[in-house]
């Protein structure tokens, strides 16, 4: 009887060890969370990864490939689009790989739906400074798509513009008609009426002419032709971002405006919208680009 109990034993470690010896680590499909992408120019994006294998996934590393290098670049999966064209993004683990064909356009063509108009004076001071002919009223156009919240400084996930505008120190609550151009640099000079306020950063805040969207970009060149009929603005916008991206389109419809030189903030509005102070401003003409 000893002997048949020991010779089961056996039995049974042998058949252990040979199922050991046939168990596989090894990667059995890999896949990315997109399969085709559309980005813009500056824009960064996240790929995710997903491993499925046998045994013991830390023995797998993944290698993350661009077919492209000068369209857009992948470090480990952050995707950042750098010129127009099309590319692979690829993930490879084990012997399995996954691919998503990337697409990079310099176009931006937002749907913009509603619209705020903020007055904010000579909050730069144009009126008594001593350089002749730059006295000016400033204006921020906020514009944004369906999906924003504008009692909430833009909340939302869809589209934004924000525009900054100088303009004749005849204007205090309806933005003047005609054609509004860049200014060429960031100066207490170039605050001419019918002028518009590249990007800029203060106090870590944007501050002049941005796109928000997917990305958050700094307008750097461009212009806006505005008109205005019973109340309703049409606004033809052509900008262009710090990366060569143009921003362009039409919004046509009514403006809430908000007088941000009051002491009383608008019911609509109130201590939601990032309202220029003298403080901010002065320190603005120390400039700080990206």
């Amino acid at each position: 009887m000893k002997k048949n109990i020991r010779f089961y034993s056996f039995i049974v470690v042998v058949s252990l060890v040979l199922l050991a010896s046939c168990s596989k680590n090894e990667v059995t499909n890999i896949t990315l969370n997109k399969s085709t992408a559309n980005y813009t120019i500056g824009q960064t994006d996240s790929l995710i990864s997903t491993i499925s294998a046998s045994g013991d996934l830390d023995k797998y590393s993944q290698t993350w490939t661009t077919s492209n290098s000068s369209v857009a670049t992948v470090k480990n999966g952050l995707v950042t689009a750098i010129n127009v064209g099309t590319v692979s993004i690829s993930v490879q683990a084990g012997g399995k790989k996954a691919t998503c064909e990337v697409t990079v356009t310099d176009k931006i063509n937002p749907a913009l739906t509603k619209g705020i108009l903020g007055y904010y004076g000579d909050v730069y001071g144009t009126a008594s400074d001593t350089i002749p002919n730059n006295e000016s009223k400033n204006f921020v156009i906020y514009l944004a798509g369906a999906g924003v919240n504008l009692n909430n400084y833009f909340a939302g996930t869809d589209d934004r513009v924000m525009i900054e505008v100088n303009t004749p120190t005849s204007a205090t609550d309806v933005l003047p008609s005609g054609t509004y151009d860049i200014m060429t640099q960031l100066s207490q000079g170039q605050l001419l009426p019918y002028t518009i306020v590249p990007a800029y950063q203060a106090s870590g805040e944007p501050w002049g002419t941005w796109y928000f969207g997917s990305g958050s970009n700094d307008v750097v060149a461009g212009n806006i032709v505005v008109s205005q009929s019973n109340s309703i603005y049409t606004i033809q916008y052509n900008l262009i971002d710090y990366y060569g991206n143009t921003i362009s389109g039409t919004y046509q419809g009514t403006l809430v405006y908000y007088d941000g030189t009051t002491a009383s903030a608008s019911p609509v509005l109130k201590n939601k919208i990032k309202l220029h102070s003298t403080a901010t401003v002065v320190s603005s003409l120390n400039l700080k680009r990206r």
